[in-house]
């Protein structure tokens, strides 16, 4: 179905379909028997037909590991017979990353708001802002991040929700402005 889908849409004018492909911590994180899992769940998702895939759609992984995540799931799509794909990341709470099996509260996928944009603590704000500009030095990633980015992905996100209650319903107005006060961007 996902195949399908991603074919049909890929062929209406205008518009790009990203397929998920997990995050730089799931599948195997740091591994390149996870990027290699990863790439078996695009392949039957109609990767060929989409522009790109998508990542970090419910973690909190810094964009630094993800951008390195996803130029690895290109090459190995590549290595494949499946040139030329990018990729977008969602930055929506990631801010103040870190592993989703780190979480040191009850609840990884309600974790808590970080109190302050300097809080250092494994609490979640909100991260880069959705950009194409995903280059640009003021969102203080590495310089080889950037010049990847710049050569692989698409842009950053907020596809995710964190203002929500475990980023499904309801939503939540107190951990909504709670994000914003508390983002270093």
């Amino acid at each position: 179905m996902i195949g399908y889908s991603a074919r049909v849409y890929s062929a209406l004018p205008d518009t790009s379909v990203y397929i998920e492909a997990g995050a730089a911590d799931w599948p195997a994180p740091g591994s390149q028997g996870g990027v290699q899992s990863a790439v078996d769940i695009l392949m039957p998702a109609g990767i060929e037909h989409a522009r790109g895939f998508a990542l970090n759609g419910t973690h909190y992984p810094d964009t630094n590991l993800e951008v390195a995540r996803g130029v690895a799931i290109v090459a190995e799509l590549e290595a494949r017979g499946v040139p030329g794909k990018r990729f977008v990341v969602n930055t929506s709470s990631n801010g103040n990353p870190f592993e989703f099996g780190h979480y040191t509260g009850p609840d990884a996928d309600n974790a808590s708001v970080c109190t302050s944009p300097t809080d250092t603590r494994t609490c979640v704000p909100l991260g880069i802002p959705p950009t194409s500009d995903v280059a640009n030095p003021a969102w203080g990633l590495t310089p080889e991040t950037n010049a990847l980015a710049a050569a692989y992905a698409d842009g950053y996100l907020w596809f995710c929700r964190p203002w929500l209650y475990r980023q499904n319903d309801p939503f939540v107005l107190k951990r909504a402005l709670a994000l914003v006060r508390s983002t270093p961007y």
